[in-house]
């Protein structure tokens, strides 16, 4: 009886809808648990300037490491590692490392991050030990590392194309996984610089078909929102504005929704909403760029585009043969942007209006 009173539409005054129920649980829940870490925050980690300084703190961090297990034992080791790198001490860098490698194969983490670390400072096949961490843990942010070293080594090696088909080779082995958007993202920008350098459409082909797979395949992916915005930049360049206009239609419509934490929006918004207001101009469809450039202050309120997008509506009622609107509109950006780069360009275009 109680669950049907909770999840009936027509409650009784007092009782609580479930959702607020659940709210004030979480929060409790989430409360706690920030009370409870607090009690165990540990210190920031030190800085440690002079070379001295560093080689005795790796020394204490190895120490520390032999009284303890599993990740601890490790998060020292790599810690040790990495000052015993900044030092040039390599040969002792290599060793802690590879003692690190022979801990139990659970922690993937920092076993990827040994292994990339021993990539950096090897002296050589650089690129076959990138290549294991991007195989053997592709999910781990240290084969995103890897992965941006290995195309850095391809490119002082190889051809551009043979880079690039070296990448594409690398995405057909790869597979679906947390690297796969890291790759198709960086095959869409290489393709993209070579069809500039070459003016081949193939390249263009490949861009764009890497684009598209990460705005549809990786919906979730932290670079969904650079693959979309450099999509639209890229077809502006190649003057396909209509298609452009979806490309940012899909990005100003991107909201991740939270239960707790509401929208989240993406930082190119009020850039692809710009964009967009130039793409109708260039269109000649100045109704529909005059609406998006009058509104856009209204919505991006901190948005480092404000004096733009208000110059822009001022050139438009301008063109548009509209001077009262233009005089309107000159006026407050007169009193709105005085620093702006676009100030004395304004004042010419107000003089013929009454004080």
């Amino acid at each position: 009886m109680a669950s049907g009173k909770l999840n009936s539409t027509t409650s009784n005054r007092g009782q609580l809808p479930k959702t607020k129920v659940f709210l004030i649980l979480a929060i409790l829940i989430f409360s706690r648990g920030l009370i409870h870490c607090s009690k165990k925050k540990q210190k920031a980690l030190p800085r440690h300037i002079s070379k001295k300084s560093k080689l005795r703190a790796a020394e204490k961090y190895l120490s520390k490491a032999k009284k303890q297990k599993k990740s601890q034992k490790n998060n020292s080791l790599i810690r040790a590692a990495r000052l015993q790198i900044e030092t040039n001490n390599f040969k002792q860098a290599e060793k802690t490392l590879n003692h690190l490698l022979k801990t139990p194969a659970e922690d993937k983490r920092n076993l990827a991050r040994a292994l990339y670390l021993l990539a950096r400072i090897a002296p050589k096949n650089k690129t076959q030990k990138y290549l294991k961490v991007i195989k053997k843990y592709p999910d781990t942010v240290a084969a995103i590392d890897s992965l941006y070293f290995l195309i850095k080594q391809w490119k002082s090696t190889f051809t551009s194309s043979e880079t690039l088909d070296k990448l594409r080779r690398l995405q057909k082995s790869n597979g679906i996984n947390n690297l796969a958007d890291n790759i198709a993202f960086a095959i869409a920008k290489f393709s993209e610089q070579l069809f500039y350098k070459t003016k081949n459409h193939k390249y263009l082909n490949i861009s764009i078909k890497n684009y598209k797979k990460i705005w549809f395949d990786f919906k979730k992916s932290p670079l969904r929102d650079d693959a979309l915005y450099n999509h639209a930049l890229f077809l502006i360049k190649l003057k396909k504005l209509k298609k452009a206009l979806i490309v940012l239609d899909v990005l100003l419509d991107t909201k991740e929704k939270s239960w707790i934490f509401g929208n989240y929006n993406s930082e190119f918004l009020d850039n692809a909403l710009f964009k967009k207001g130039q793409i109708f101009l260039k269109l000649k469809k100045y109704k529909s760029a005059i609406k998006i450039f009058s509104s856009f202050s209204d919505r991006f309120k901190t948005s480092r585009l404000n004096d733009d997008a208000a110059f822009e509506l001022i050139k438009l009622y301008a063109l548009t043969n509209q001077p009262e609107l233009k005089c309107k509109y000159s006026k407050r950006f007169l009193n709105n942007h005085k620093n702006s780069r676009y100030l004395s360009r304004v004042k010419t275009l107000s003089k013929k209006c009454a004080d």
